[in-house]
């Protein structure tokens, strides 16, 4: 964070209000608090008289201040560290005792903790006996959890592996088909096993599209909750050393028939794990070698799981005949590997290739435990897949008052930020031109927000748009295998139908989002996404305080209405198409624009992408902006009270904060995004030293 702990001259604050002499919520205990509440509504009602002589009705004034019924809530409290200045880590100070507070659960961060909870209600909806008249696709929810379950227990990674052929639509058994098409299953193993095999070469250059279809099939089936060989599972030097001729021979018989004579295959994969197992040249540590960490000496040690390898390796590594585990890799051994394994697979036939990955993942996932299919495991993967079904059926939970009450108050909330937006896009502090203007403005009005990803129907014609959706679909409740082909075939299907009304059912991302709590912004149709399951506690309560949904809602609202304003996706217009090329230039020329965006690049040159970092420092500061406008005679302490609540969104266990390429980690998310922030200086009585503050807007 850019303040520090120096305070603030007392003379700096705003004047006083009604609500100046609110206790400190942070310092003060909930019965002290309670105590202060009863007293200061008794004076107030001392004071109705004299306010309705006044012709000021008193409701107006306790609900613009708020201060009856402002209490720390309970979750906050157990979630914090008081004792960590929320100057110098306003994370460590909001999210301290998170860790310690959830040390027993299977969830890992406030956002799993949603997911977690809504798979957990999602299965117990589907262990009770179906209610009579269901709809058919509730069924087909309940025969894909059904056929998951059964599998605890009987997993065999050979059959796994098989299936995987299998979905990659190629034969493993030579002459079984007349084309084999090995490319889907090799681009899975780059994108997700990191093989660095290079499969795009094998799609002709004209065949963009085919590229882009083949890449969300592996994004739909890595997102899934599969047997994957990932996790914290510990290294051994045996994992990452070639086959020895008995292993070889045990996976050649699991996975027959592979279409080659036993022999011939194993002469390939020892000649090629022989290559890829080569001691660098003597000198190869201080060559200057690109994407690889050259400059090191060759005396240098890293360590495996920390700094080289994703947990789901399948490779063998030149490992050094004197290390006894594979715990550390000389850098001279990784930067000769690095730089070699691109060109030694390149080298490769696909067939071959695609045979031998397949080797290597039945071999890494023999060394691992059995997978758990699980009521959890089975909900979260029958909810990615039948996503439509599950929202439905979770929704049926909530009468139709509370249902419309949730939407009002998000879509109030939704224009209440659209407002502020507007305003910061008519002062043009940018200097665009007219053109330019009204291309911004026009997108910020046609914007929509979405709750769920149901359509905005009465009930009976939801059903009636959902059976029409799956009724090309048919499970079995006890084919495991033969449900995913079958789903994953059809989501092939709806992606290829490619609707982009803002109406559509298609709304779902290979990614994964729309099938969990995480909110998403769509720039080929203007539209903010909110999945059902983010609105629960602890961030959506009926009738909760406006301060805790404008902190952390309101937060989550601005920051995707932001992304249609970042660099990356400001050139789609208000209808989700793609500006000319006339507006892009318009764009791209103004100077204060441009300035700004290297101002962005500059402060956080570790960030893949600036886009998600102005998402966060713009969707704070909008939030704030939005609340501060609508509560003006809020105190220090509900002030407070928002920026601990918009934090605490980002709270997880601290012993697996991680530096997202994307987004960044939680520590730094929060406290870059307040840092930014002289408002929150002034609530927290930290100095304020951000001098240059970068804003596109």
């Amino acid at each position: 964070m850019t303040t520090s702990k120096s305070r603030v001259q007392p003379g700096l604050s705003s004047g006083p209000s009604p609500c100046d002499e609110l206790p400190n919520i942070i310092g003060r205990s909930a019965d002290g608090f309670a105590q202060f509440s009863r007293e200061f509504r008794f004076e107030m009602c001392k004071l109705q008289n004299v306010f309705r002589l006044l012709a000021i009705p008193l409701l107006s004034i306790l609900s613009a201040c708020s201060c009856s019924s402002i209490r720390l809530p309970g979750y906050l409290r157990r979630h914090m560290s008081p004792s960590v200045d929320a100057c110098d880590d306003f994370y460590a100070h909001a999210c301290g005792g998170w860790a310690a507070a959830h040390e027993d659960r299977a969830y890992r961060s406030q956002l799993e903790q949603l997911d977690h909870v809504y798979h957990g209600k999602l299965a117990t909806l589907l262990e009770l006996p179906a209610a009579e008249g269901q709809p058919r696709f509730v069924q087909l929810l309940r025969d894909s959890y059904s056929a998951c379950r059964k599998m605890q227990g009987r997993f065999q990674a050979p059959q796994f592996v098989r299936w995987l052929a299998t979905w990659g639509n190629m034969s493993l058994a030579r002459g079984q088909q007349p084309e084999m098409d090995y490319r889907r299953l090799l681009l899975l193993f780059d994108e997700g096993f990191n093989l660095h095999s290079g499969s795009e070469r094998f799609f002709a250059p004209a065949a963009e599209s085919e590229l882009k279809a083949t890449r969300e099939a592996v994004h739909w089936l890595l997102q899934l909750q599969l047997p994957w060989p990932a996790g914290e599972v510990e290294v051994a030097s045996s994992d990452l050393q070639p086959l020895t001729r008995n292993q070889f021979k045990r996976l050649y018989h699991a996975l027959q028939p592979l279409g080659v004579p036993a022999q011939q295959l194993w002469q390939q994969v020892k000649q090629l794990e022989r290559r890829l197992c080569e001691a660098p040249p003597q000198g190869a540590a201080t060559e200057a070698e690109s994407g690889a960490e050259s400059d090191a000496d060759s005396g240098e040690v890293y360590p495996l799981a920390e700094h080289l390898l994703p947990d789901n390796w399948l490779l063998p590594l030149p490992l050094p005949v004197a290390l006894n585990n594979a715990s550390a890799l000389p850098a001279a051994h990784w930067a000769h590997y690095a730089r070699r394994l691109r060109a030694l697979l390149a080298t490769r036939p696909l067939a071959q290739l695609t045979r031998y990955a397949l080797l290597r993942l039945l071999h890494q996932l023999q060394l691992r435990a059995a997978p758990s299919f699980g009521r959890q495991e089975c909900a979260a993967q029958s909810r990615h897949l039948l996503a439509h079904a599950a929202v439905w059926l979770l929704q049926q939970q909530q009468s139709e008052q509370e249902r419309q009450s949730m939407h009002a108050t998000l879509q109030q909330l939704f224009e209440q930020l659209r407002r502020r937006l507007e305003l910061l896009l008519l002062s043009n502090r940018n200097r665009f031109r007219a053109a330019t203007q009204h291309f911004l403005l026009d997108k910020l009005q046609r914007m929509r927000l979405r709750v769920s990803v149901l359509p905005q129907a009465d009930p009976a014609t939801q059903r009636q748009l959902l059976e029409a959706h799956y009724a090309s679909l048919h499970l079995n409740y006890s084919d495991y295998y033969g449900n995913l082909l079958a789903i994953l075939q059809q989501i092939d299907q709806w992606s290829r139908d490619g609707n982009r009304d803002v109406a559509s059912l298609l709304l779902l991302q290979p990614d994964g989002f729309g099938s969990y709590a995480s909110p998403y912004f769509l720039p080929d149709r203007n539209l903010v996404m909110l999945p059902l399951s983010l609105l629960a506690t602890p961030l959506y309560r009926t009738h909760q305080a406006t301060v805790l949904s404008q902190s952390a809602l309101g937060f989550l609202i601005a920051h995707e209405m932001t992304h249609g304003f970042t660099p990356t996706d400001i050139h789609y217009d208000g209808r989700g198409n793609v500006a000319g090329s006339q507006q892009k230039l318009r764009i791209h020329r103004n100077v204060r624009f441009s300035n700004q965006i290297r101002c962005l690049r500059r402060s956080h040159k570790e960030m893949a992408d600036i886009d998600e970092k102005f998402a966060d420092i713009n969707g704070l500061s909008l939030a704030y902006e939005t609340f501060n406008a609508t509560t003006p005679l809020a105190n220090n302490s509900m002030r407070q009270l928002f920026f601990l609540n918009f934090a605490q969104f980002f709270c997880q266990d601290s012993s697996r904060l991680e530096d997202s390429p994307v987004h960044g980690g939680s520590r730094e998310r929060v406290n870059d995004a307040v840092a930014n922030l002289e408002s929150f200086a002034r609530a927290f009585s930290c100095a304020f030293r951000q001098k240059h503050q970068c804003r596109l807007f």
